[in-house]
């Protein structure tokens, strides 16, 4: 890889509704989508810090308060789930398709 290659990652956030939304992670810039009617929880997710043995802010650690997500929902009855690189766009579709 070279040194101007950036790594996107896509967290999925869900719900007993399914997929409800995705937080993304581009180089040290952290951004979320979210199906209709699931805004304010997105967007709750974002200013949220993490706790992973500590607190971890996204603005003090992007990296680290992404990666902590999955720890971080993983209750009853929100969930989240880091793709794998290669299948992030297929993320993307679905939760569009929820939008329409």
């Amino acid at each position: 890889m070279n040194s101007g290659s950036r790594i996107i990652r896509e967290c999925e956030v869900t719900t007993e509704d399914g997929l409800v939304g995705l937080v993304v992670l581009d180089g040290e810039t952290i951004s979320a989508k979210a199906a209709n009617g699931y805004e304010v929880l997105m967007q709750s997710i974002l200013e949220d810090p993490v706790y992973v043995d500590k607190k971890i802010y996204r603005d003090k650690d992007p990296l680290a308060w992404f990666e902590g997500l999955p720890r971080q929902y993983h209750g009853s009855r929100i969930w989240a789930w880091i793709r794998p690189a290669d299948s992030t766009r297929e993320a993307t579709v679905k939760l569009m398709a929820l939008k329409e």
